[in-house]
């Protein structure tokens, strides 16, 4: 399963593929207010730009990727779009220490200084830039590369948040992987998303099939980092093996779906007592979803459950919760159980303004022969709600309440409260 011995067979796969596939589109518009100026136009409609632009970005709502302005090649032959968005976030913490202005992560709580129980932040660091170019639009050889960058750096450097290509089905480059479900969570001010929600941007290579009558499936293989706690008897190796995501999705016309998505993850140590390389086979499954069940109000649903796969879950990634060392066996280590879920509902109160929350929670449990993890990490919840007023299609403001709450094996509970402002500017 190293990545040398299966480039091979997954070339002959996705030619099996080519002949049949197509990108099915997805969910509901994340801006139904953003619109597209169409430059050079050779009789293109700016909302069939508008919507193949959609559908080449990441389905992340957060981010941003509908260009406001597009140049169109001769007889519509390719859009290309350089966008950017302006965010500008200002938060009031009161309670425990939140640890980030920009991400309300029960995982880096910690108790405050004497006197220090409440703070106020201004960041821009959730900013973007980004080129989003469709060519061969309606065609069976569409070909469309996407890029972004965002600023989420401590002096405000540039940094890569996603960088792919497609070509018919095949999607390669560093994105999210086809375990997670981008549009299966509302809108939030806050960049981390919900607690317990999947997340996972890696270095990925996948194939989209789309099996008609709505029904669509992906597989592929990703690459994203792990964290296991180690001991004297145990130690890092760097893993050689990649992980094997799949997923079927059933989408109704509104753009409802629901998907089922499983996972394979190969996770690789040193045992420093026999001096061998062990590994561990984590695995993990997710439901996951939206469904407008009223025109102008939709659920949005996500659970998991696995083992190994604390590096795919938002609060407990980089916690040491992939895996923790035996006490009874020496020298080995024991696959955590992390499970987590999502519950979220958004209103369009009226066309430019909407409100979201939702609730999440996350678990990990070490195995019954394991220590803890070395953070200590036991549970977290977080719920969030939200009014996102689009003033036009390139001004956005909103406001929103975020609390927290984390657990610990050791030290106890803490929690965060927080009000937060965007103004965001999109062109």
């Amino acid at each position: 399963m190293k990545l040398r011995d299966i480039i091979a067979p997954t070339l002959v796969l996705f030619a099996c593929f080519e002949s049949l596939a197509a990108n099915p589109q997805r969910h509901r518009p994340r801006n139904p207010n953003a619109k597209v100026t169409v430059v050079g136009n050779h009789g293109e409609s700016p909302d069939s730009v508008r919507m193949a632009f959609e559908d080449n970005a990441p389905a992340n709502r957060n981010i941003e990727g509908i260009p406001r302005f597009a140049i169109v090649g001769k007889e519509g032959n390719f859009y290309l779009g350089i966008g950017a968005n302006m965010k500008l976030n200002g938060v009031y913490d009161w309670g425990d220490e939140a640890g980030s202005v920009n991400n309300f992560s029960p995982a880096l709580f910690t108790k405050p200084g004497e006197g220090d129980n409440a703070g106020a932040a201004f960041s821009a660091q959730e900013s973007n830039v980004y080129l989003n170019i469709v060519a061969l639009p309606g065609k069976k050889d569409r070909f469309s590369l996407f890029l972004s960058v965002n600023f989420k750096d401590d002096k405000y450097m540039m940094k890569l948040s996603h960088f792919y290509a497609r070509y018919r089905g095949l999607t390669i480059g560093y994105t999210d992987s086809p375990f997670v479900d981008g549009d299966a969570v509302p809108l939030t001010l806050d960049d981390e998303g919900p607690c317990g929600a999947v997340s996972s941007s890696s270095v990925v290579i996948y194939w989209t099939q789309d099996l008609g009558h709505g029904f669509s499936c992906q597989g592929g293989f990703d690459a994203p980092g792990h964290t296991l706690t180690y001991d004297d008897n145990t130690s890092e190796l760097n893993n050689a093996y990649v992980s094997i995501p799949v997923a079927a999705q059933y989408r109704w016309s509104d753009g409802s779906h629901v998907r089922l998505s499983g996972l394979l993850r190969p996770l690789q140590y040193r045992d420093q007592i026999s001096h061998r390389n062990r590994m561990l086979t984590g695995w993990g499954v997710q439901v996951s979803g939206l469904w407008g069940f009223l025109p102008k109000l939709c659920l949005y649903y996500d659970a998991v459950v696995g083992k190994g796969i604390a590096d795919y879950i938002n609060d407990v990634s980089g916690t040491g919760a992939d895996a923790t060392p035996s006490f009874v066996n020496k020298g080995r280590e024991n696959a955590s159980t992390c499970w987590g879920y999502s519950l979220g509902l958004s209103y369009d109160i009226v066309k430019k303004l909407s409100a979201h929350a939702v609730y999440s929670q996350v678990r990990v449990n070490p195995h019954s022969q394991s220590i803890i993890p070395e953070s200590g990490y036991r549970y977290g919840q977080t719920f969030t709600a939200n009014m996102i007023y689009n003033i036009n299609q390139f001004v956005t403001v909103g406001l929103e309440y975020n609390w927290g709450k984390k657990a610990t094996f050791e030290e106890g509970k803490l929690h965060v409260n927080r009000m937060q402002a965007l103004f965001s500017l999109a062109f």
